[in-house]
């Protein structure tokens, strides 16, 4: 992926969270999940975002 800076990496995380709970549910999501989705690493995922849940509800939120 290409660069971008850390709001719009974050949007793209968010809405990969976003497609990932509309197949699975947001019970079933997973970080791994998530960071394929997005085309990052789940480091960097953790980067982004504190915890899994802190995502999770960013994603729920939208």
């Amino acid at each position: 992926m290409s660069y971008l800076n850390r709001d719009a990496r974050r949007e793209v995380i968010v809405l990969a969270a976003m497609r990932v709970a509309l197949r699975g549910g947001f019970s079933a999501m997973t970080v791994r999940q998530i960071a394929a989705e997005a085309g990052v690493s789940a480091g960097q995922l953790h980067h982004h975002f504190t915890s899994a849940g802190e995502l999770k509800a960013h994603a729920f939120i939208r």
